[in-house]
């Protein structure tokens, strides 16, 4: 994760967009955050153009409604 002041920015790497949006959820959840932004693409396609690996960019917030409780 990247702190920019309370905004942070998390990079994972998996192998279904599903996932990832599972595992940024999960990991700003622990941080008291939210996910705000998310771009998932392939990063890692085979000869016959089937995708291997995906790459997620996700932007996350405080969660200003668990903070507050």
């Amino acid at each position: 994760m990247v702190r920019k002041g309370d905004r942070f920015e998390l990079t994972l790497r998996g192998f279904s967009p599903s996932e990832l949006k599972v595992c940024a959820d999960r990991q700003c959840a622990n941080y008291g955050m939210t996910v705000c932004e998310s771009e998932i693409r392939p990063c890692l396609v085979s000869p016959g153009g089937h995708v291997r690996l995906y790459e997620g960019h996700f932007v996350a917030e405080r969660d200003e409604t668990a903070a507050a409780s």
